[in-house]
């Protein structure tokens, strides 16, 4: 009896040896594809032709290069990745202004995450990738209610994205109030409740994602002559006001994204010791559990 009960405890430990280690060589296997193969963060940038669009992209790129990310690295990836973000910043350094973005379609811009891990094996690594509509196609993209809206390239990949930046041209919205302020909203309106009906079986996973309605070119409505304090005191007075302005889509969107931000921006300015808003908008963006 204690032979057969012998064999029999070898075989069971041996079957539980087994089982143990084809679940190791699993899991060990499942945290090496994920730490090599990355996954997709998408940030699609919605906005009126002039709006400021590739420079906010341009200038969140540049917040990264000096500051970094939070317990990660970031690479741009691509060579024409590369190329447009350094021309562009340093057409922002030189006080040209960021030239203007006329791909047919959409350009990309891509950048590699890595998070490094203490433990082995737990290093996480994600592609960030930011599109940029092209202006002069922007006001069809918002605007159109013909089927083949839904074919478009930027709408299709702007329909999957992870986070959404609507952009408003803040002077416009203060000079031409009437006129400029309706069109926004009913154009922003209308985009949101397409993105909407593209996550019509998963609402869920559309309240999780990061939705910011951001206000650039702040820097042309203010005095470059005010002292920090002052200037300080107009941005929060400007925000007040444009919130006030655009309160019944900033309501209207915060029912189904609680994750919903207004920022406002200044990408341009040559004369503020930082760019009012960039690093805000540069963290939110970024997924939270990777």
């Amino acid at each position: 009896m204690n032979i057969q009960q012998n064999i029999l405890d070898s075989v069971a430990i041996s079957i539980v040896a087994t089982i143990l280690g084809s679940l190791l060589s699993a899991t060990l296997a499942w945290l090496y594809t994920k730490r090599k193969i990355p996954q997709s963060h998408r940030v699609a940038v919605i906005g009126f032709p002039q709006a400021g669009k590739t420079s906010l992209i341009v200038s969140i790129f540049a917040f990264y290069f000096r500051h970094g990310v939070t317990g990660a690295t970031i690479l741009p990836r691509g060579e024409e990745t590369i190329r447009r973000v350094n021309m562009h910043i340093a057409e922002m350094e030189s006080g040209r202004g960021v030239s203007s973005t006329r791909d047919q379609d959409l350009f990309a811009y891509r950048a590699e995450v890595l998070r490094k891990s203490l433990i082995p094996f737990f290093d996480s690594r994600y592609k960030l990738e930011m599109g940029d509509f092209p202006g002069e196609q922007s006001e069809d993209f918002v605007l159109s209610d013909e089927p083949w809206l839904h074919n478009t390239n930027y709408f299709e990949w702007a329909m999957g994205a992870d986070t959404f930046l609507f952009v408003i041209e803040a002077p416009k919205a203060i000079m031409n109030e009437l006129d400029y302020v309706a069109a926004q909203k009913s154009a922003f309106r209308a985009a949101w409740q397409r993105i909407q009906e593209h996550h019509i079986d998963g609402a869920r996973s559309l309240r999780r994602k990061a939705t910011i309605l951001v206000y650039t070119k702040a820097d042309v409505l203010l005095d470059v002559r005010m002292l920090k304090k002052d200037r300080m005191f107009a941005l929060e007075e400007l925000k007040m006001k444009l919130d006030i302005m655009f309160a019944d889509l900033i309501n209207y969107m915060c029912q189904s994204a609680p994750r919903f931000r207004t920022v406002l921006t200044s990408v341009v300015a040559r004369n503020l010791e930082e760019r009012v808003g960039v690093e805000e908008v540069a963290r939110l963006i970024l997924p939270k559990s990777k």
